[in-house]
């Protein structure tokens, strides 16, 4: 059997365009269960489970359906072996693996690059900027306050 992953705009033989991807509704409980199933086993500084802060993030950007989707996954391709492919078999919407990857931090990637990189995406940015508050109020570093003051003043300009 041949596996195909969920397009909804037609069958692999048609063509449905760019725009078909963008019509899969956003299962925020489905993504939840996803992130948490893909960061079992991660823990943050302090010890808390790696998805209590994705569930924070995501409580930031509340009642907005793809920066919440997108919040609880931000950390899944960083911190796991899983692909944004993987993300897409698994039924998660284009939209929100476009922006996942956008937030997706490669270790050689400098620093300044890549915040470059997630201001050209609103929803990443969104999110990036709920992540560093959510990073602030985690009894960071002096090194991460410098960090991510720096960071969210880039963002916000």
């Amino acid at each position: 059997m041949v596996r195909t992953p969920p397009f909804h705009g037609g069958d692999l033989g048609s063509s449905p365009g760019r725009d078909a991807f963008y019509i899969m509704e956003i299962n925020l409980t489905a993504i939840a269960q996803l992130a948490e199933k893909a960061l079992e086993g991660h823990y943050r500084r302090g010890g808390a489970p790696a998805i209590e802060h994705s569930i924070e993030v995501a409580q930031r950007v509340e009642g907005d359906t793809l920066a919440e989707a997108v919040a609880l996954l931000h950390d899944v391709l960083e911190d796991t072996d899983l692909t944004g492919d993987d993300l897409i078999w698994d039924g998660v919407p284009i939209q929100v693996v476009f922006s996942v990857e956008v937030l997706t931090h490669p270790r050689w990637e400098p620093y300044k690059t890549y915040l470059e990189r997630v201001k050209e995406d609103p929803i990443a940015t969104k999110v990036k900027i709920a992540d560093m508050l959510t990073n602030l109020s985690d009894d960071p570093s002096d090194r991460q306050i410098k960090k991510y003051a720096e960071g969210l003043l880039f963002l916000i300009n």
